[in-house]
């Protein structure tokens, strides 16, 4: 799972690839919506959690597969990117 948070985070350290880093509910719903993490929570929430990523995969398959398709092009490094350091 991922939050809003934990997004802006990974796109700021991993910045050239920022536009290709998605909200699961930004492509199904076409809306910025977290889904929390459940770790320390009883079975009822991971149960609950593992329904709504499950229901919104179902949903929006087809988008997701498109986003993967068209996000798949390998980006323009800058002239100064290093491959090695990136890793």
């Amino acid at each position: 799972m991922m939050e809003s948070g934990q997004k802006e985070a990974m796109q700021s350290e991993f910045a050239i690839f920022s536009r290709r880093m998605f909200l699961l509910s930004e492509i199904v719903e076409n809306k910025t919506e977290d889904i929390s993490d459940p770790v320390m929570s009883d079975t009822e929430s991971y149960i609950e959690t593992a329904i709504k990523i499950h229901n919104m995969i179902e949903r929006g398959f087809y988008r997701i597969c498109g986003k993967a398709l068209k996000t798949s092009v390998i980006p323009n490094y800058p002239a100064n990117y290093n491959s090695a350091s990136a890793a």
